[in-house]
């Protein structure tokens, strides 16, 4: 049996027997020999199920800091999507305000024009009414 671990990946275990009245039966120093085996096959199997898991261990410590990572780049586009959104209704209220203004001014000014053209044809007919009188 092979005891370093190069060897330990492949090794021949060789059972002998003894003949008895109902066949052949491994001898005793068989039976060790596949106990050994068996042993040598489990502490390869934990050994390997250790550097498994140091490996899963060391990706999901990676992973967890790649998701607080992300996490706080969300929490910041979040945050700034919220800012963003405060600064949109203000503009908008800010130009709802400048419409109603507008609008309010175009109102003043229609009737402005209006009164205007009132006082004009007064004027117009004042002076209509001289020029008929003087002539």
């Amino acid at each position: 049996m092979a005891k370093n671990a190069e060897d330990r990946k492949k090794f021949l275990i060789t059972i002998e027997a003894i003949q008895t009245p109902l066949g052949p039966v491994p001898t005793l120093e068989s039976l060790k020999k596949i106990i050994e085996g068996l042993n040598i096959l489990n502490a390869d199997m934990l050994h390997t199920q250790e550097i498994v898991n140091s490996e899963v261990f060391k990706q999901m410590a990676r992973i967890e800091k790649e998701l607080k990572s992300l996490r706080k780049l969300i929490s910041e586009e979040i945050i700034a999507h919220e800012a963003l959104k405060e600064n949109i209704s203000e503009v908008n209220k800010k130009l709802d305000k400048i419409e109603k203004d507008q609008i309010e001014r175009m109102k003043e000014l229609s009737n402005l024009i209006i009164d205007f053209i009132g006082s004009i044809r007064v004027f117009q007919d004042r002076i209509t009414r001289l020029l008929k009188q003087s002539s």
